[in-house]
C-alpha cells in the first residue's frame, strides 16, 4: 500500500505534466499567430490574411491607429493585447536608426554607442527614403545633418514620417513636449548640436517615448 507521502508525490507529477503540457499548448497556439512588437500600429503592419490566419498578437500598450483598425476589419484579422515581457531593468530596450547626412561620422561615437551603427548618406534625398521606410515598418529614426532644415523638407514628402527638427538643446524639456505632441518617429539635429552633451538624453527620450494616442491630425 502506498504511504500518504508518495501518494502526494504522484499527485505532484500528474499536475505538473498536465500544467507543462497546457503551456506548450498555448505556446504553439501564440506561434501560429504573427506578433506584432511595434507601439504604434498603422496600415503598413497590418498583414494579410494568408500571412497571419486570423490572430494577431500586439503589445499591451500599442496604439492602433483608426486607419489600421478598419483595415484589420476588412482583412478579417482580429488583434489581440499581451503583456511584453520587461528585461532585468524593467522596460524593454528600445532602439533607434542613425542616419548621417553629409558630415564627419567619426565624431558621433557618443550616439554609437547608444544606439549602434549608423548609416552614412551623401544625399539627404536618400536619406529621407530609408527613413521613410524604418518608420513604415513602425521603427524610429535619427537624422543627423548640416542642412536639418532642408533635410525636414525632404522627409515631410513621405506621409508616414513625422519629424521633429532639434534647433536648440538648452531647453531639452520643449524638446521633449514637441516629440510628445506630434507623436514623432524621425528626429533631426544639426551637426552643431550632435556632439552637445545633452543630445544622448534628447535622442534616449525620443526612443523611450510611448505615446498615450495619435493626435487625431495626423
Amino acid at each position: 500500500m502506498l504511504k500518504q507521502n508518495e501518494i502526494q508525490a504522484m499527485i505532484d507529477e500528474v499536475v505538473a505534466r498536465v500544467v507543462n503540457q497546457m503551456g506548450q499548448n498555448q505556446g504553439a497556439a501564440e506561434s501560429a499567430a504573427r506578433v506584432l512588437q511595434a507601439r504604434v500600429i498603422t496600415t503598413a503592419q497590418v498583414p494579410n490574411e494568408n500571412e497571419s490566419g486570423s490572430v494577431v498578437i500586439v503589445r499591451q500598450d500599442a496604439v492602433i491607429t483608426p486607419a489600421a483598425k478598419d483595415l484589420f476589419q476588412d482583412r478579417g484579422i482580429r488583434f489581440q493585447h499581451v503583456p511584453v515581457k520587461a528585461g532585468q531593468s524593467g522596460r524593454e530596450t528600445l532602439s533607434a536608426e542613425l542616419l548621417v547626412v553629409g558630415c564627419d561620422s567619426s565624431k558621433y561615437d557618443v550616439l554609437t554607442s547608444r544606439l549602434g551603427s549608423l548609416q552614412p548618406y551623401d544625399c539627404v534625398v536618400k536619406a529621407s527614403a530609408s527613413a521613410a521606410l524604418k518608420c513604415r515598418q513602425a521603427g524610429r529614426v535619427v537624422v543627423i545633418t548640416a542642412a536639418p532644415e532642408v533635410a525636414v523638407i525632404a522627409l515631410s514628402r513621405h506621409e508616414s514620417v513625422r519629424a521633429v527638427e532639434i534647433i536648440s538643446l538648452d531647453h531639452p524639456l520643449d524638446v521633449q513636449r514637441r516629440i510628445e505632441s506630434t507623436a514623432a518617429n524621425v528626429l533631426v539635429i544639426s551637426d552643431t548640436l550632435a556632439s552637445h552633451w545633452r543630445v544622448v538624453r534628447v535622442v534616449e527620450s525620443f526612443i523611450q517615448q510611448e505615446f498615450a494616442a495619435i493626435p487625431a491630425w495626423l
